[in-house]
């Protein structure tokens, strides 16, 4: 009778096949890998294995082989094993990395001793001070195939370490209004419609030399504006185009670690006068806008019309990309309505129109976007047809719909 057991330090659970025992402690002169007969061995290509289980396995026949793999159900489909492999006269012997940071493992040397068959296995870890590996994918893993035997199996681990990587990069961002000569902030005020210029240019390496940043930017509610990333990706400028917090960050790397960093940079709609921010959700960021349906922000005084291409003296309508903002300043004793006109159909399942007002209140904490009130027309419409958003309440800065 045979037994297997995936054991670690001397601590073991058995099924019927080779008894095997793994030992992580420091070597004496029985379980030297230079006593006993060396095993010839053949490496067989892993390439292609993705659920293997941690551990150590002696495989005799197909039965063993499905006991590798995560689901050892009788009616599981796992790999075929290996081709070539003949269970007749041959065993494979399987190490997957316990540890689910490391890197490799490696099935070292095969020796026949008294005490039974010694297999030398390393696996390979990163370095102290190095990032932990991100991949989902499978462990590590190694196999050989070698005479079949019945013996104990005893499986020295013995684990190694990378060279330390050192502390990650000092990450450093910071931006400014292009073309002002500003020195560039970590927070800063911006107004949509200007051209913001973030650079990575105070970022110091701890190992080496920077070898890559990568940027990435979370825009305010309602934007669609998006980075464009300056030669050697040592600096990015954006426009914003909505009221709100834009976040702009940057990993840089070198030749060991990755250290990170973030701006902020703040477009806060106006204190005073009526703020009106028409944007489009439902879309996707590599979307095509120039297929979003024409719709046109308008605030009527009941008399003349405010639009983005008619500016009267209590309004002003600004677009920026995708975003058209009002800007009305109410005069005592007249009343205001905004509405949305349509130039295109809006057909089913196209981009959804949203209407923001931003009604008054205490400063936001660092980061957080204005509060606001929003409204959407997820309606089919018509070339010519009129969504109406309501009248205009200054006190609250709110609109009352119809």
């Amino acid at each position: 009778m045979r037994w297997i057991c995936v054991a670690f330090g001397l601590l073991a659970s058995c099924t019927e096949q080779n008894r095997i025992v793994v030992h992580t402690g420091a070597m004496d002169d029985v379980t030297r890998p230079d006593v006993g007969d060396e095993i010839e061995t053949v490496h067989v290509p892993t390439d292609g294995y993705t659920q293997q289980k941690p551990g150590f396995y002696a495989v005799h026949d197909a039965s063993d082989w499905l006991f590798v793999w995560k689901d050892p159900r009788p009616d599981a489909q796992p790999p075929a094993p290996p081709s070539g492999t003949s269970f007749d006269r041959d065993m494979l012997f399987v190490a997957t990395a316990p540890d689910p940071a490391a890197k490799s493992i490696e099935i070292k040397r095969v020796v026949m001793q008294a005490s039974g068959l010694h297999v030398y296995v390393v696996e390979r870890l990163p370095g102290a001070d190095c990032p932990a590996a991100t991949s989902s994918g499978p462990p590590p893993m190694d196999i050989v195939e070698m005479p079949s035997t019945g013996a104990d199996i005893h499986v020295h681990a013995d684990r190694v370490r990378d060279d330390p990587c050192g502390p990650p990069p000092d990450a450093m961002v910071v931006c400014r209004v292009a073309g002002l000569g500003q020195p560039g902030a970590r927070d800063m005020i911006a107004t949509p419609g200007q051209k913001i210029d973030c650079d990575s240019n105070q970022s110091r390496a701890r190992t080496g030399s920077i070898i890559d940043r990568v940027w990435q930017l979370e825009p305010a509610p309602g934007s669609t504006t998006k980075l464009a990333v300056g030669p050697g990706s040592r600096g990015i400028t954006f426009f914003p185009d909505a009221w709100g917090t834009y976040r702009v960050s940057v990993e840089v790397r070198d030749q060991a670690q990755a250290g990170s960093a973030y701006a902020l940079v703040v477009a806060p709609p106006p204190a005073d006068g009526f703020p009106i921010e028409l944007h489009w959700t439902k879309v996707d960021r590599n979307d095509d806008p120039s297929m979003y349906p024409r719709v046109e922000l308008r605030v009527s005084d009941g008399t003349d019309e405010c639009t983005p291409t008619i500016a009267k003296p209590w309004c002003e309508v600004h677009v920026t990309g995708t975003v058209q903002r009002a800007i009305v300043r109410p005069e005592p004793g007249k009343t205001y309505h905004a509405s949305v006109v349509y130039d295109d159909f809006r057909l089913k399942g196209a981009a959804i129109a949203c209407a923001r007002t931003f009604p008054k209140g205490a400063p936001l904490p660092r980061g957080a976007q204005p509060l606001s009130a929003r409204v959407c027309d997820d309606s089919i419409r018509k070339a010519g047809d009129k969504w109406e958003l309501g009248t205009l309440d200054p006190a609250s800065r709110t609109l009352v719909t119809p």
